[in-house]
C-alpha cells in the first residue's frame, strides 16, 4: 500500500456513500432507509480519514511509491481519530482555511449537520450509531455534501 491509495479510498467511499444515498430513495430499499441513512454517515467518516491521511503523509514528506504498511513513521497516521490526524496536519506546518467544513475556525451553522461530524470525529470505531438525534434524508444528504466539500478542500490543499 502507498500513501496515494488513502486518496483513492476516500473517493471510493465518498462515491459508494453517494450510492447508498440514492438507492435509499427507491422503494426497494425502503425496509432499510434508518440502516442505510446511518452507513452513510459512517462511512464519511472514513472519507474524511482517509484523505487526511493522505494530507499528513504527503506533508511527511514520504514518497508516493513507497510502501507504507511497514514504515517505521506509521504510527502518525494508524489512528481514527480526526482531531488527531488535524493535530499532525498542522505540526507540519499546514494550517486549515477558516471556512474548510469541520476543521476550520468557523463552526458549522446547522447543529444536526455538526453533530454528525462529531460523532464521526470521535466515535469512528464504534460501529453502535448512536447519534443521540434521529436522522433523515435529508439531513444526511445536506451531511454529505459538506463532506463532499470537505474532501475536495482537503485535495486541493496537497
Amino acid at each position: 500500500m502507498t500513501y496515494e491509495d488513502y486518496r483513492k479510498a476516500a473517493e471510493r467511499h465518498l462515491n459508494t456513500c453517494k450510492c447508498l444515498l440514492k438507492s435509499n430513495q427507491s422503494d426497494d430499499c425502503q425496509s432499510s432507509h434508518e440502516s442505510l441513512l446511518q452507513n452513510v454517515v459512517y462511512l464519511s467518516g472514513y472519507v474524511m480519514e482517509c484523505q487526511l491521511k493522505y494530507l499528513l503523509l504527503l506533508k511527511m514528506g514520504i514518497d508516493r511509491n513507497q510502501e507504507i504498511n511497514n514504515h517505521p513513521e506509521r504510527q502518525n497516521w494508524q489512528t481514527h481519530d480526526l482531531q488527531k490526524l488535524r493535530n499532525k496536519i498542522e505540526q507540519r506546518g499546514l494550517s486549515f482555511p477558516a471556512d474548510i467544513p469541520f476543521f476550520g475556525s468557523r463552526q458549522h451553522p446547522n447543529t444536526k449537520i455538526k453533530s454528525l461530524f462529531n460523532y464521526c470525529k470521535n466515535e469512528l470505531s464504534n460501529i453502535r450509531y448512536e447519534f443521540g438525534m434521529p436522522i433523515d434524508f435529508d439531513l444526511v444528504k445536506d451531511y454529505l455534501e459538506e463532506v463532499k466539500i470537505l474532501n475536495d478542500r482537503l485535495q486541493r490543499m496537497a
